[in-house]
């Protein structure tokens, strides 16, 4: 018995030690200090049990996702910084509590840009060939906890639904929308109705989303949007408005 606990013991140290040989010390700094500024965790290391719940990965969720290189990580982690840095600190140690780093994420058995949790948004980049932006995934991190916001606070889904022309009716659901072509193309006929892209006619979440990504990543020409097609300067108004009902100290 003695022998059996002596031999566990030093396996126990074997695994460890390799894992530390294993980890970037530049990546676990980074971590470190992300959790120490804000009390968010940066997860890296794709384990499907500690990145999905137990209804997440059955049918028809079945969520899968896949590791992240280290590249895109060290890529990501200034992006990260940077979106946390936005808001007050409590708000995001109330709010947010993990973020998810994947190569992919595939939900209902379609391609997930991003998506988020109760308490955690999933943010994935490994596209060699056409790697995401910086500015796409800023955009992505603040429209994901934008969602994250407005299930936490009162969002004025009433009026946001009412600044549409009476005839327009929502899609449905954010993911009825995936995998179309032009998802994110804007035409002049979409603004009018209020609409900053075509993504945005899944729900009045995603439509909200997308104002959001415009309000982080093109705030003047969003700003020149809303003075031209009415619609889009309600909802801009009632997005910061909201904002600000989140917490006063945000400003834009």
């Amino acid at each position: 018995m003695k022998l059996l606990s002596t031999f566990l013991l030093l396996f126990s140290e074997i695994i460890f030690s390799t894992q530390i040989l294993n980890a970037n010390p530049q990546i676990e700094s980074n971590v470190a200090q992300i959790y120490k500024d804000y009390g968010v965790r940066i997860l890296h290391k794709y384990n499907r049990d500690k990145y999905f719940g137990y209804k997440s990965k059955l049918p028809p969720a079945n969520a899968q996702g896949a590791q992240i290189s280290d590249e895109e990580i060290l890529r990501l982690l200034p992006i990260i910084k940077e979106f946390l840095a936005f808001y007050p600190k409590d708000v995001i140690r109330k709010n947010l509590k993990v973020i998810y780093l994947l190569r992919e994420l595939i939900v209902y058995g379609k391609i997930f840009g991003a998506s988020y949790g109760k308490t955690g948004i999933y943010i994935k980049n490994e596209h060699k060939r056409h790697p995401y932006s910086k500015e796409f995934l800023l955009g992505t991190m603040h429209s994901e906890f934008s969602s994250i916001l407005m299930n936490n606070y009162h969002f004025p889904s009433v009026s946001w639904e009412n600044a549409n022309h009476g005839n327009f009716k929502y899609i449905g659901r954010g993911r009825d929308m995936l995998g179309r072509a032009g998802n994110y193309s804007q035409t002049p006929e979409l603004l009018t109705k209020g609409l900053i892209c075509q993504y945005a006619q899944a729900s009045v979440e995603e439509d909200f989303n997308m104002i959001v990504y415009w309000l982080f990543t093109q705030p003047n020409r969003l700003k020149s949007l809303a003075k031209k097609y009415p619609i889009i300067g309600i909802k801009l108004k009632l997005a910061i408005d909201f904002y600000h009902l989140v917490d006063s100290r945000i400003k834009f």
